[in-house]
């Protein structure tokens, strides 16, 4: 409240697993200076309050600070008033990259997309699906390179990181960029799933296409990817999903959180409530219990 001020100052709170900080109606101006100060502080002044040991920032400004939202429509940007291609901009994540980037914070690149995003991924052939292995709820397999993905970067950049499950059947396969010639991309092939990463230089800042294609044997197990400009500046990944409440991010299985380990977090805004209130209330004990739980995974991976 002393650093923040106004009528509606930031609220800090603990659960069993970390700090949890709620702005008053999710105000974009608030969370961005709540993030700010957080930045400034390294957690410093959340240590009496909290009582809790949490890691601190270490943030270096000469590098990249990722954040990690989860969240339901209203995260996404799936309003009424805008198209899907206008959501990641336009919407609550949109405004709140533009209101860090207004208080002086290097713009690092829009980060994660989805391949939900079919404006910007567009997939050709046939693919299998594998629910649950990730924030979007899908993974794509596929074998044969007559099957493949093609995104048109929806913002400038010039890295993409390509995020992929290894394991057992897993294969090498190749990547285009700008229709270039073709990049080999290689996978350990561990018998573990293994959430990796693979990064691809798409030279000079600017709107680039890429090419995915899938092996000629073998699989290649797709999660979408993060697009950069170069290794400084806030990312915000939008891992939000239309319809998603608290329990959607607290299941038994982990292994939507495991993508975490590819950008390591520093923040994580977890904006579920919408959907957890109303004519089918989830009690409040529950939801706090799940949010500890979101909590601890987000800690645990990030």
């Amino acid at each position: 409240n002393n650093e923040l001020g106004g009528a509606n100052p930031l609220m800090v709170t603990t659960s069993a697993q970390g700090l949890v900080l709620a702005t008053a109606n999710g105000n974009v101006s608030e969370m961005a200076a709540a993030i700010r100060s957080t930045l400034a502080a390294g957690y410093s002044h959340f240590a009496v309050t909290s009582g809790i040991n949490i890691k601190p920032m270490n943030f270096n400004p000469g590098g990249r600070f990722n954040i990690a939202v989860i969240g339901d429509s209203i995260s996404l940007g799936a309003w009424s008033s805008l198209t899907a291609a206008e959501w990641p901009y336009l919407g609550y994540v949109g405004q709140l990259r533009s209101a860090l980037i207004s208080m002086g914070y290097v713009d690092g690149g829009e980060g994660y997309i989805s391949p939900l995003r079919t404006y910007a991924w567009v997939m050709t052939g046939t693919f299998a699906t594998v629910a649950g292995e990730s924030f979007s709820d899908t993974c794509y397999s596929a074998t044969n390179a007559s099957n493949y993905w093609t995104l048109t970067t929806p913002s400038p950049c010039d890295v993409f990181d390509l995020w992929l499950i290894d394991g057992a059947g897993a294969n090498d396969f190749e990547v285009t960029v700008d229709g270039g010639a073709p990049i080999t991309v290689t996978v350990p092939k561990l018998a573990n799933s293994e959430r990796i990463s693979r990064r691809i230089p798409l030279g000079a800042v600017g709107i680039h296409t890429i090419v995915v294609k899938a092996p000629e044997s073998g699989n290649i197990y797709f999660l979408g990817g993060a697009i950069y400009k170069g290794d400084s500046g806030i990312v915000i990944h939008n891992f939000s999903k239309s319809g998603e409440a608290a329990v959607g991010f607290a299941s038994s299985s982990a292994n939507k959180f495991r993508v975490f380990g590819l950008i390591n977090p520093r923040i994580t805004i977890c904006a579920v409530l919408a959907n957890d209130y109303g004519a089918a209330a989830t009690p409040v004990a529950t939801y706090a219990s799940r949010i500890d739980q979101i909590c601890m995974r987000s800690r645990q991976y990030g």
